[in-house]
């Protein structure tokens, strides 16, 4: 969904505000916080102040109703496992954002969507990220790369 939804974003000429990104019907946090609820690892939820979050969100372009953009919106970020994973979102004082992490600045100057979206990483280095035709895997896929010496 995430691929989709910032590659719309992308050929609309009138990007959408950050109240139209995160006031959406069917937000996607009621079902993750359900799912972290239940992991079987113990999960943090990282606070995020709400002006933060919706900038971050802003720069996505994408709504609440995705997976990423609910994390960007009501969290900081998810530390899984004391903190062995650690899943990007709105950013705090632990984890830097998504959009900062990926540079993605003001919408309104982009070029386009990215060609891969980083979006955790792991206590040994390895990284996550979303391919968006830049990695060749599969667009929408989630990659993963460990660290080499």
């Amino acid at each position: 969904m995430w691929w989709s939804e910032l590659r719309h974003a992308a050929a609309v000429p009138d990007l959408r505000s950050p109240s139209e990104l995160a006031d959406v019907d069917e937000p996607a946090w009621p079902e993750l916080a359900a799912l972290i609820d239940a992991a079987p690892s113990p999960v943090v939820v990282l606070p995020v102040p709400v002006d933060q979050a919706r900038a971050v969100l802003y720069r996505l372009q994408v709504t609440a109703r995705s997976a990423l953009g609910a994390l960007a919106l009501n969290c900081g970020g998810l530390l899984i496992d004391h903190g062995w994973l650690r899943v990007l979102g709105g950013g705090g004082d632990a984890l830097p954002d998504l959009a900062t992490v990926n540079d993605l600045g003001d919408p309104v100057q982009s070029q386009g969507p990215p060609s891969f979206l980083a979006v955790a990483y792991d206590a040994l280095g390895g990284r996550f990220a979303i391919d968006g035709g830049g990695l060749g895997i599969q667009q929408g896929k989630v990659c993963y790369w460990a660290r080499t010496p």
